[in-house]
């Protein structure tokens, strides 16, 4: 393997594939057929519904790229100012190699909202596939910057900061499989530590009824842990909001504010919960 040092513009594509690999990893729970199908037919009955965005990133998942672009941009057209469609959009065009138009794709979404997550770590990820890696770094810095607890975007820019302007050893970015070290059984995995103050910064936002900033922190979580069952208990949360039917649409205000008010209270004693277990074990 050759040791020397090299232009970024001469990057060879096996430097990246760690990163290429990670970022076909980084996916949610794949979408059934049955709720594949409700978004379609959601969307047929009202063509100027959001819903768009969800039908999108699951004729992604489905390997449907065609399908999952024309969806996004037709419902881009309609919802120029809608955040998550330019990020479905986004993630289509990267999927498919269009990597110079899902940047400027996610330059947009951020353009809308500046505190946006999830559009930074993407833009960081297509960085990487660009061969950028200071402007990765400066992406995953902002990912940083609006949530420290965020692992991922933690691990990337402590590895690209070993870059600098113009050279770096070509096997840098080579993935290695490293040695397994059993924990203490006391002992939880990092990872299980970092999901843990996550959820609970989740579950705060929740609390104060910040639902716009705990969706965004969700969704970036479910990037990273798309198997945690405690993720997807959160998601359920959100689902009301996401497609309402119609006959809780038209029940009294009182009625919807009890519901709020109660599912606030099951939240607030699983916090409880989780604080004892955790005294428990550190007792």
């Amino acid at each position: 393997m050759n040791k020397g040092k090299i232009s970024v513009r001469e990057l060879p594509s096996k430097s990246f594939e760690g990163w290429s690999q990670l970022r076909h990893s980084i996916k949610v729970s794949s979408i059934s057929a049955k709720t594949l199908e409700q978004y379609e037919k959601l969307l047929a009955k009202e063509p100027r519904s959001k819903v768009f965005a969800a039908l999108a990133d699951a004729y992604r998942e489905k390997g449907r790229l065609k399908d999952a672009l024309k969806t996004a941009t037709d419902g881009i057209d309609r919802h120029p100012d809608y955040v998550g469609g330019y990020l479905a959009c986004a993630r289509v065009l990267s999927e498919m190699g269009q990597l110079q138009d899902a940047e400027k794709t996610l330059k947009k979404a951020i353009e809308l909202s500046p505190e946006n997550l999830l559009a930074y770590q993407l833009l960081g990820q297509v960085y990487v596939e660009l061969k950028r890696p200071h402007d990765a770094l400066k992406a995953h810095k902002m990912v940083l910057f609006l949530n420290p607890l965020a692992e991922r975007s933690r691990q990337a820019v402590e590895k690209l900061e070993t870059l600098t302007a113009v050279d770096y050893e070509d096997d840098l970015f080579e993935m290695r499989q490293l040695k397994e070290t059993p924990l203490p059984p006391s002992q939880k995995p990092p990872e299980e530590h970092s999901l843990d103050r996550h959820l609970s910064y989740i579950d705060a936002l929740i609390v104060r009824n910040d639902l716009k900033k705990a969706r965004e922190f969700l969704y970036a979580l479910s990037e990273e842990f798309p198997e945690s069952a405690e993720v997807r208990k959160r998601w359920d949360y959100f689902d009301e909001e996401i497609t309402p039917p119609q006959d809780e649409i038209l029940k009294p205000l009182a009625s919807r504010e009890k519901k709020i008010w109660e599912r606030k209270k099951i939240l607030l004693e699983s916090i409880l919960g989780r604080i004892e277990q955790h005294r428990h074990i550190l007792g």
